[in-house]
């Protein structure tokens, strides 16, 4: 079943963007069809916005998707997608078919079940719109995540037509993610080609813009003078001068005209390049300035640079984030226990966690689960540029092949300046650092998938070092102050709670609790203990559970009992239910709420807690029991798949 995801239009840096714009029958199709190394666009008359989408992914995928964000009266409406076709075994004919089939339907905004309704015979309900086709090119060797997009041509004919593409080419070049690439066709003037101007207004520094001349071949064989001024005035155009010059240039490439299709379009441009070269103005024009191959090193160039621009935008902290469900609190507090259970049983429990543990739940064609490795600082903690590698593929591995690998990873994020983790040995003995902001990822993705979210067990904050002590406070202030952070302060029974240094960072950082779920563990240790002092503990800790007294959260604390080490092979869910009961044979913790109890509770909690971080409200089903990763519990993962 086609997959509808909303999305958000919120100002935030994105990934690059070539923007191809120019007049009808400027060469864009062509240019486009020759960038995605043969996708066939040309035969498709562009009356929407067609994206190609570049992306990384561990498997190699194919698509094509209609995005919506407006309907037939050109009203804007809440964004969704929709797969359309999947395109990886299919041939050019067959793929030309369906993008054709595309175009006509977010023409036609009205029908919502594209695959299983019929297209009108005849006329579409929009002949222009800001609804797009979308192609997904995705594999493992992709370097960026970067997007190519066709814009209408700019129609004269129309002038309600003219203004409508008009501002659908301004709003898109606008962006500082955009490389601009404008399409000039030879056989026009070029200040009569609204591309210049529009480019002009949208760069005006011209670093963002390259250019693209096509149509050479149409008017290098015609019997013009050497020196005939067309000539002229496009070589100097090429070469980066004259009134109408571009900073990064303008590059001439060939398109093969309808009778060459079946013909190799390097050969075809190579030929033409020789005859361009025949003419004596064109001699001056550098080599460079010639062919796909150099348009494709020049985009490259500025795709690189709009990545690193980008990159300095993205440190900074107010812009919003997908939700992160972030655990922290003192050494040895159960955050790795909790983790692995709302995780379904992922082994994290056997881990010292000096360094970032962070669980990426994703929207994803293909399930998949693996590990990475993510950099962010050297071995002096000094600040380096983020970068992240795939350190293991674990789909099919067990909890003990896993568990090794993940105590491997530990280590290589504390050891920087190992650059191959793949094929270099850790060493034997002291890593580089202690604790790190480098951190694993382990990446739980799949087509179901309701949100991207994440799941994050901070270092616990010791006290033996106080630079240590420092370390890990300051990281944990930076990952729960930002609005999309779910806060999850873990407490222990066995400590007082004002000794423990979670309840003030969490209220340091989120004044009114919305955002914050606290959860108690090791109950069972003192539960049974007969001794007058844990009757006052246990009062205190009952008024804490019950989001009451100086400790309270308007969330409230969810009791969460985790097995011991000899507990191990037991079942985590009636272990809780032992202690619940024997907890409820305690008079003070017979008026604690059911609901505080259990793994269960507290799923349901955080659930809510990420829709109200998304934007939804209330919770449109009340989740199912029991299924997860690997045992019969309750799990976030379950429930947000």
């Amino acid at each position: 079943m086609a997959q509808q995801q909303k999305s958000s239009l919120a100002e935030i840096p994105e990934d690059p963007t070539i923007v191809l714009f120019g007049d009808p029958r400027s060469g864009k199709s062509s240019v486009l069809k020759r960038l995605t190394g043969g996708l066939p666009l040309t035969g498709i008359r562009t009356h929407s916005i067609v994206e190609i989408r570049l992306l990384q992914a561990e498997e190699p995928l194919r698509k094509i998707s209609l995005r919506y964000i407006e309907d037939k009266n050109h009203q804007p409406i809440s964004p969704w997608e929709i797969t359309f076709a999947i395109i990886t075994e299919l041939n050019e004919e067959e793929i030309e078919e369906k993008l054709h089939e595309a175009q006509r339907y977010v023409r036609n905004p009205s029908i919502k079940d594209a695959k299983h309704t019929r297209l009108p015979p005849d006329i579409d309900e929009l002949y222009f719109t800001k609804n797009s086709v979308c192609v997904t090119i995705s594999g493992p060797d992709q370097m960026y995540n970067l997007s190519m997009v066709e814009l209408p041509g700019v129609v004269r004919n129309d002038e309600s037509h003219e203004q409508f593409v008009l501002s659908l080419v301004k709003e898109y070049i606008k962006k500082e993610s955009a490389i601009l690439v404008p399409i000039f066709q030879a056989t026009s003037d070029i200040n009569m080609q609204c591309a210049h101007r529009l480019a002009r207004e949208a760069d005006p520094t011209g670093q963002r813009t390259v250019g693209v001349l096509t149509k050479m071949d149409r008017i290098v064989d015609v019997d013009y003078p050497c020196d005939d001024e067309i000539h002229l005035e496009r070589a100097i155009f090429v070469n980066g001068q004259g009134e109408n010059k571009l900073v990064n240039g303008t590059y001439v490439i060939r398109n093969p005209t309808n009778s060459e299709m079946r013909e190799d379009p390097d050969e075809l441009e190579k030929e033409t390049i020789k005859d361009l070269k025949q003419i004596r103005i064109w001699r001056k024009v550098p080599s460079d300035r010639f062919g796909l191959h150099n348009l494709i090193i020049k985009l490259y160039e500025r795709v690189r640079t709009c990545c690193e621009k980008l990159a300095e935008i993205s440190e900074i902290p107010e812009i919003p984030e997908d939700p992160t469900i972030v655990l922290f609190g003192d050494p040895r507090s159960g955050k790795s226990s909790v983790l692995k259970r709302l995780t379904g049983g992922l082994p994290l429990t056997g881990i010292r966690t000096h360094s970032i543990v962070e669980i990426r739940l994703l929207q994803a064609e293909e399930p998949l689960r693996k590990i990475s490795l993510r950099y962010i600082e050297d071995k002096n903690h000094q600040p380096i540029s983020p970068w992240e590698i795939t350190f293991a593929i674990i789909t099919e591995l067990n909890e003990e092949e896993i568990e090794e690998k993940l105590h491997e990873a530990q280590r290589y994020v504390r050891n920087p300046s190992i650059k191959d983790a793949k094929h270099t040995r850790l060493p034997p003995d002291i890593d580089e650092l202690y604790f790190t902001k480098n951190s694993v990822c382990v990446t739980i993705s799949g087509p179901d998938q309701m949100y991207n979210l994440s799941m994050v067990e901070l270092p616990g904050v010791v006290r033996n070092d106080e630079s240590h002590e420092q370390f890990v406070l300051s990281l944990v202030k930076e990952y729960i102050k930002k609005e999309s952070a779910i806060l999850v302060p873990i407490f222990q029974a066995t400590s007082d709670i004002n000794m423990q240094c979670a309840h003030r960072l969490a209220r340091e950082a989120d004044p009114t609790g919305q955002r914050t779920v606290g959860v108690l563990t090791k109950m069972d240790r003192i539960v049974d203990v007969d001794c007058p002092y844990y009757d006052e503990q246990l009062l205190e800790l009952a008024t804490l559970v019950k989001g009451q007294g100086k400790y309270k959260f308007v969330n409230g604390t969810y009791v969460i009992r985790n097995p011991t080490n000899s507990e191990i092979r037991e079942d985590p869910d009636e272990l809780e239910k032992e202690t619940i009961k024997a907890l409820k044979q305690i008079r003070i913790w017979r008026n604690v709420p059911s609901d505080r109890y259990g793994l269960h509770n507290l799923t349901i909690k955080l659930y809510e807690r990420v829709r109200t971080c998304c934007g939804l409200s209330q919770i449109d089903n009340q989740p199912k029991l029991p299924v997860s990763y690997e045992s019969n519990e309750t799990s976030l993962v379950y429930l947000l798949f």
